[in-house]
């Protein structure tokens, strides 16, 4: 059975909520990216294998620059030998990035499900995280809390879904864990169904309970670029 088709534009009803009273700009970009929650997605070891030797060289993938910041990301803050859980999931591109940097196990947060081929790569569904709750070292969100609440992917419509998905974060991760975060930066607008760009308002409406330890890539002065997305840097979150 298919998810609910993302509505084209955004309902007047909620309008406020998502725009923060005006406060967001609104943009239209439209996907409908959802999809057959029945059919799970495969990812082969091959695929973790070519994905794994492509990050140990340095390279990057989809998110470019953002990748690189990753990189240095975690030469600052080692995650070997720690559990992740890897909030989104489109391909195993970041769940190969923490094998290369030595992850002991990688669980993706997803709400259709994944068959993973790799030992150390599984997939768990949040419903199932909060029957048997066992927080995790680290975190990795990686242009992904932005889309939640959008319906791009066939989710339910929620204002709130990127501060929800901040906030469950933290019920995943311990006490003194990390975040590793990117997120569209500039002034604050709704880019529908694409996803949300973070100004002052909302970024800071995102780290509320959280220390940030670095900004890899983040000029304060791309705050005050408007568009209808934004660069990417990486920030690392200290759950307190």
């Amino acid at each position: 059975m298919k998810k609910m088709t993302p509505p084209k534009n955004m309902p007047m009803d909620l309008a406020d909520r998502y725009t923060m009273n005006g406060v967001a700009k609104v943009y239209d970009w439209y996907f409908d990216d959802s999809y057959d929650i029945g059919q799970p997605r495969h990812y082969a070891m091959q695929t973790f294998l070519d994905l794994t030797a492509k990050a140990k060289r340095g390279e990057t993938h989809y998110y470019g620059v953002t990748d690189l910041w990753l990189y240095q990301a975690l030469a600052l803050f080692p995650l070997a030998g720690k559990r992740v859980a890897v909030f989104g999931s489109a391909t195993p591109w970041y769940e190969s990035i923490c094998l290369a940097y030595g992850a002991r196990e990688v669980v993706i947060f997803e709400y259709g499900p994944i068959i993973s081929e790799h030992p150390s790569v599984r997939m768990v569904t949040y419903e199932q995280f909060a029957q048997c709750p066992e927080p995790f070292d680290v975190g990795l969100s990686i242009s992904s809390f932005e889309h939640a609440g959008l319906g791009r992917y066939g989710d339910p419509l929620d204002p709130e879904g990127d501060l929800k998905a901040m906030q469950a974060a933290k019920r995943i991760i311990r006490k003194g864990g990390l975040l590793y975060l990117a997120l569209p930066i500039g002034t604050d607008a709704v880019t529908w169904n694409a996803h949300r760009v973070y100004g002052l308002l909302r970024l800071t409406m995102m780290f509320d309970g959280w220390s940030t330890l670095a900004s890899i890539g983040f000029d304060p002065r791309q705050l005050l670029v408007s568009g209808r997305s934004g660069v990417q840097p990486v920030f690392v979150l200290e759950n307190s």
